[in-house]
């Protein structure tokens, strides 16, 4: 049966700053591709806890299956319902209490994640665990969503084995409760797809998300964002592997999902736009890149981005710009450096690499006045 197009997991924005070289721009999208194994990881997908729907779908499908009434404001689209241990004897009210303050805890991570704050994030996601284990005991799906967050956090710590067994535990406890077939089980296949890749073993890693999106497509259809995302992973892949034609292709058709389904300003667009940026570069189709860099620029402006997100639409539009326009890519460099530097996220080669790029072009410019 085809499910509807509810939020089934929710992606990172993307550390897309090249950290290897400078040059020109096909050089440095080159470089970038390659250096993608000691990135961030692209866009770990995360599960909701149970349900198809916001945080507050998932506590009213808590009340609805305990019987509580009016304690909690309910909205449609949940599909998984939570049951809970018979062992454990907790009220309906306190069920539902405890199922918010664990989704608070969860977001605050996400929050904590987010701003840099490892630590913290890693504390008040493992609280959330914590919380929903004493009141729903061992079973496993409930957890699946704050594992895949712990495998992110461990993923920016640059502990990818500890990633890789957190998500295989996700994986291992969806497919016990919900089956092999379940679309949030090829959120985990997606998952342990970039892990792999993160790890170098790029080959495992692709054959991981092609695995990922055939079980979407057949559960989902073509037409939903969860879908996107694996093909936005997919072309990163087939850059790496230096398959521009294919990488341009997941990339497009990435695009016209996200905006078919989120509209012209989401996130995902922006990232979808960049990737087929980086791969009209790499192409050496220098307009057609600054054209999806402008337009990923734009919605990153308006819509809420991390600081490393716009640091990079900035520094990939100026690099297009370079020839046709100096002065106005210098200003774009310098305002990504100047961004990406106040940035929790900020990592060192990445802005030697722009201010590197800067000081290339003021030799152009010397040599352009001389």
């Amino acid at each position: 049966m085809m499910m509807t197009n509810t939020r089934l997991d929710a992606m990172e924005e993307l550390d897309e700053l090249p950290t290897m070289a400078f040059g020109s721009p096909r050089t440095v999208a080159y470089n970038f591709d390659s250096y993608k194994e000691e990135r961030e990881v692209d866009a770990i997908d995360e599960l909701p806890t149970v349900a198809l729907g916001s945080p507050r779908t998932v506590v009213a499908t808590v009340a609805r299956e305990v019987g509580v009434k009016d304690e909690v404001e309910e909205e449609e689209g949940a599909t998984v319902a939570l049951l809970r241990d018979p062992a454990i004897k907790r009220s309906p009210l306190e069920m539902a209490r405890a199922e918010k303050e664990a989704e608070r805890q969860v977001e605050r991570g996400v929050e904590a994640m987010n701003a840099g704050a490892l630590g913290l994030a890693r504390q008040e996601i493992s609280g959330a665990m914590a919380l929903r284990r004493r009141v729903y005991g061992e079973d496993g799906a409930w957890q699946a969503r704050a594992l895949f967050l712990l495998a992110a956090v461990a993923c920016r710590e640059g502990t990818f084995g500890e990633a890789e067994w957190l998500v295989e535990d996700a994986k291992a406890r969806l497919e016990q409760r919900l089956g092999v077939m379940d679309p949030r089980v090829a959120v985990a296949l997606h998952n342990a797809g970039l892990i792999a890749g993160r790890r170098g073993e790029r080959a495992r890693g692709r054959a991981l998300l092609e695995e990922a999106l055939l079980r979407k497509v057949a559960a989902l259809g073509w037409e939903h964002v969860s879908v996107a995302r694996t093909q936005v992973a997919l072309g990163d892949a087939a850059l790496r592997g230096d398959e521009i034609g294919e990488a341009i292709q997941c990339f497009a058709a990435a695009r016209q999902t996200f905006e078919a389904c989120e509209g012209p300003m989401s996130s995902g667009l922006a990232g979808a736009l960049m990737g087929l940026g980086r791969a009209q570069m790499r192409r050496g189709a220098i307009m057609e890149a600054s054209f999806a860099f402008e337009r990923a620029l734009r919605i990153r402006e308006a819509t809420p981005c991390s600081p490393t997100a716009l640091a990079a639409s900035r520094f990939f539009l100026g690099m297009t710009m370079a020839g046709s326009a100096p002065d106005e890519a210098c200003a774009l460099v310098i305002a990504a450096v100047e961004e990406y530097q106040a940035s929790p996220e900020c990592r060192p080669r990445n802005l030697e690499v722009m201010r590197a790029w800067l000081g290339l072009q003021a030799v152009h410019t010397i040599r352009r006045a001389g």
